[in-house]
């Protein structure tokens, strides 16, 4: 067992350091040069520009990392920002809801009869309510940046 667990903390490493790799921040990247970049944002019209932002994936990244490359980041543009930074926080929070069902799980598994039983059922009903509330928000901010962006 024990060499198991060694055997997923290398793999686990290895994964992470891949992300870490390809991944340096929150905010969208491009792999366009600078000229590109400033190439592609100058003959966008804000309709067509809009339209391939909606589209997401790699084409919205590319636009999102070369309005920060190049500092060319216009009005229609915010919104977009304000979603990838909100998707970000409302990640994290789910990740940490999670977090508390394990913890809660752990005190309410382990605990016996005691008061630490009553520990892990509130805090499994706490990641619980915080899981309801980031898929909550995921929803709200999904739903206000489509209609913000039509």
């Amino acid at each position: 067992m024990y060499i198991g667990f060694g055997n997923f903390l290398v793999t686990y490493a290895a994964g992470q350091a891949d992300i870490e790799a390809t991944r340096t921040s929150v905010l969208p990247s491009t792999d366009n040069s600078y000229s590109t970049c400033v190439g592609n944002l100058s003959t966008y019209k804000s309709s067509e520009a809009i339209g391939e932002l909606n589209s997401g994936g790699k084409k919205r990244n590319d636009i999102l990392g070369c309005a920060i490359k190049t500092g060319m980041i216009k009005l229609y543009m915010v919104p977009y920002f304000i979603q990838v930074i909100l998707e970000f926080i409302i990640g994290i929070s789910g990740i940490v809801s999670v977090a508390a069902i394990v913890y809660g799980g752990y005190w309410y598994l382990f605990a016996g009869i005691s008061e630490d039983k009553d520990k892990g059922k509130k805090a499994i009903q706490n990641g619980l309510l915080g899981m309801v509330l980031a898929l909550t928000a995921w929803t709200i901010v999904n739903i206000v940046i489509g209609l913000l962006t039509m």
